[in-house]
């Protein structure tokens, strides 16, 4: 429920910010579509086609509760990974973890610092998540690469 409110208010946010400064209707458009792919990641496997997108791949990683799919959009021709943002005490205390760590992943971003909590849960993820998007880029090299939500 309250994420349903926390879409309208940014959905009607983003309308008036897209009416009060350029934003053009057509990414307007791919907010608020991105926005229910996004929503969809927490109905997990409930949700057989989110955002009337094709389901290629689930993430689910334990160890940091890490969830989303790999999705195709013929219609757009992307390749969507979403995922699904907080939801319980694994995710709320990797959101509480406020302090800094080196983008150790990023070795070009020389002296960088990121936020502790959620970089932790990448790196935990990131080996598996890239592998299910390099297959999904191999199958679909005509299809450009989105990446929605958070985690």
């Amino acid at each position: 429920m309250l994420a349903s409110k926390l879409l309208l208010l940014l959905a009607t946010a983003l309308r008036t910010f897209a009416q009060t400064k350029g934003v053009s209707t057509d990414l307007y458009n791919d907010f608020v579509h991105f926005l229910a792919v996004d929503q969809a990641a927490y109905a997990g496997d409930s949700c057989t086609s989110p955002g009337g997108l094709t389901r290629l791949a689930n993430i689910a990683i334990t160890g940091p509760d890490i969830h989303g799919f790999i999705l195709r959009d013929d219609r757009r021709r992307q390749v969507v990974t979403a995922f699904r943002g907080t939801n319980g005490n694994t995710n709320l205390a990797e959101d509480e973890n406020w302090n800094s760590s080196s983008f150790d992943t990023l070795p070009s971003c020389v002296g960088c610092r990121v936020h502790r909590g959620y970089y932790g849960a990448w790196v935990t993820s990131l080996n598996t998540v890239q592998s299910l998007m390099a297959t999904q880029a191999a199958k679909y090299p005509d299809y450009g690469m989105v990446i929605t939500g958070h985690r």
